[in-house]
This record gives C-alpha cells, structure tokens and sequence, in this order.
C-alpha cells in the first residue's frame, strides 16, 4: 500500500478509513454466514477508494446441510498485516464500531434480515445439493425433500441471526444496570478479532496462502 500510493497523509487517512470500514462489514458477514476460501487471491482492493471487495466467497455445508467452516480456524480473515496497515486507532475507531453498528442495525425491530436469510439460503441450499449430487438443475434432486431442505433452512437462518445478535450490542441486564462501567457493547467482537489474529489459530488453518501472515 504504501509503495504505491502518493505520499500524502490525508489521502492515506481516507484510505485506510474506508479500508477498516470494508474489512468490518466483510468480516461481519463472513462470521454471520460462516463463508470460507477468503483467500488473497479472491480479494480486490480499490487504491482510489480503499473498499474492498470479494470475487468469491464460498459457503459450505456438513452431512446435516448446516453451515460449516470446512476447517478454517478463524470467524474471519483477518491476519496481522491487515492489522497493521488498519493501525490500532482504525481498528477501535473504525473498524470495531463499523461492525457492531452494522450488526445492530440489522437487528433492529421491523427489519427485513430474516426474510433475505431465508431467500439466500433456500436457493444456497439447493445448489449444494445439486453440486454434490452431480445433477444440473435443482429439480433433479430426488435424495433430500422439501421439507429437510425447508429445515435445513431454518436452522441456519436462526444459527445466522443468532450469531448476528451476539456482535450487536445487548440491552443492559440488571447487574450491567448497576454497574455500567462493565458493560461494553464491543467486547464480543473484539474477542473475535483476538481470535483471528491469533498466532495458535493461524497456525493451524488449513489454507497455507495465510502462513506468511502469523
């Protein structure tokens, strides 16, 4: 990045604003819908703007056809160089404040999330299926009935939002009323960027293009 862009703290601030802004919300969604393959290779990041941008991001499902990592050891990608060109200030006042507000406004009463979930993954669902039985079109499938696929659905729609509603800040309980110097509406996304820049999580991923970023 900067061996090349133009020299210029500005500009370079406004780039690495957007760019941590990206990040969140790329992050958030790989966490919410547990996509996987977010290699270097499937990822485009403009040098005018700084937003990036994914060619690919794969969703994989286990036996049960719920959503599945496939072995990957992080919520999402992000590797210490990412860290370090972000900074620690664009990380607790971008990036981390992208994510969460994002997720809360999703979860906000009267949206529309849970319908968008139920469209993507029914079709998502049905094209795993397809692909692993080997048949070109959907309406080939003969092995799994509508209503395994409308179950499958379900749960993953519900797991989705779940881990959705555990980034989004909370309402106080009780003892947090009491004491609000303990409640922070960050700290659970802050854990899962401790978790994926650990160095014990990134040496055991499986992909090897993340081994140069411990």
């Amino acid at each position: 990045m900067y061996k090349t862009m133009v020299e210029n703290s500005k500009t370079m601030w406004t780039f690495k604003r957007q760019f941590a802004a990206s990040v969140a919300l790329s992050s958030l969604v790989s966490f919410v819908l547990r996509l996987s393959g977010r290699s270097p290779s499937k990822m485009l990041i403009s040098k005018a703007s700084g937003s990036l941008t994914h060619l690919e991001m794969v969703t994989s499902y286990n036996d049960r056809l719920q959503l599945d990592l496939s072995g990957e050891t992080v919520p999402f990608r992000f590797t210490r160089n990412m860290a370090t060109f972000i900074g620690q200030q664009g990380m607790e006042g971008r990036m981390v404040a992208s994510a969460v507000a994002a997720a809360q406004a999703l979860c906000q009463e009267g949206n529309k999330m849970s319908s968008l979930l139920g469209l993507f993954l029914l079709q998502d669902i049905l094209l795993f299926i397809a692909r692993r039985l080997g048949v070109r079109s959907v309406a080939a499938i003969t092995t799994v009935t509508p209503a395994q696929v409308q179950h499958a659905c379900l749960h993953n729609m519900v797991q989705a939002i779940a881990r959705l509603e555990r980034v989004a800040p909370q309402a106080q309980d009780q003892k947090a009323a009491a004491n609000p110097g303990t409640n922070n509406p960050t700290k659970n996304f802050r854990d899962l960027v401790a978790m994926s820049g650990a160095p014990s999580n990134l040496a055991r991923h499986p992909d090897v293009t993340w081994m140069a970023w411990y």
